[in-house]
């Protein structure tokens, strides 16, 4: 079978795509995690929102890890 982490990316993948087809403004980069080391907040993958802004990147960063459902997976933001 396919890895589940794989399965992960790929959900996390078409619901950014899906965003993407209603909010154009919604640019997104999937990268896998170079640090991961398997604790409990760590994520195999890292997705970037880029915005033109902080405020824009906090609002929608926190309308992502509230409204979209990844599977079990748990959802962290920050803003850089």
């Amino acid at each position: 079978g396919t890895p589940m982490y794989m399965v992960i990316k790929e959900i996390l993948n078409q619901v950014c795509k899906d965003i993407f087809v209603i909010d154009k403004s919604f640019n997104f980069t999937i990268f896998k995690n170079r640090r991961f080391r398997g604790g409990e907040k760590d994520c195999l993958f890292i997705l970037s929102i880029s915005c033109t802004d902080k405020d824009t990147a906090h609002r929608k960063g926190c309308w992502f890890v509230n409204k979209v459902d990844v599977g079990e997976e748990k959802l962290y933001y920050w803003v850089k």
